[in-house]
């Protein structure tokens, strides 16, 4: 083999693996974009619980100063 199809045959290996790499790359991003969107649904909180947990911060904060 001569020097240049030596060098062919590596880039071309080179760039099978990159290719892979990037092909797990992308799946391991898709999960964690799935995994973010599970826990924000989880996490969602409303106007009415805010509200709340401030007026029990409030009455805390009240009795803790007496």
């Amino acid at each position: 083999m001569t020097l240049e199809s030596l060098l062919l045959l590596f880039s071309s290996c080179v760039i099978v693996i990159l290719l892979a790499i990037l092909i797990f790359m992308y799946a391991k991003i898709r999960q964690l974009v799935r995994d973010v969107k599970e826990l924000e649904s989880r996490l969602t909180i409303t106007d009415s619980e805010i509200e709340a947990l401030v007026r029990n911060f409030e009455e805390i904060k009240k009795l803790n100063l007496k």
